[in-house]
């Protein structure tokens, strides 16, 4: 008898469901505070115009994004 497949949506919810609290702490942890900084920066290269609507792909738990959307911008994300 065949086992019943998992879709792969279920199997990243699953995999990753128990690190997303605290997901963000443990990056600044582990990057001694920098993850901060280079999202900062990131953003500062963008150089997007006043007011652009930015779609954010792969946004995880959406510091990115809510660093955009701090600036002004109109923020889609998705992951």
């Amino acid at each position: 008898m065949e086992e019943p497949t998992t879709s792969p949506q279920v199997l990243a919810g699953d995999l990753f469901a128990p690190i997303a609290v605290s997901y963000e702490r443990w990056a600044r942890v582990l990057s001694m505070g920098q993850d901060e900084r280079w999202r900062k920066a990131m953003v500062d290269g963008v150089r997007l115009a006043e007011g652009s609507v930015v779609l954010d792909v792969a946004a995880g738990t959406g510091s990115i994004s809510r660093e955009l959307r701090s600036r002004g911008f109109q923020v889609v994300s998705a992951d």
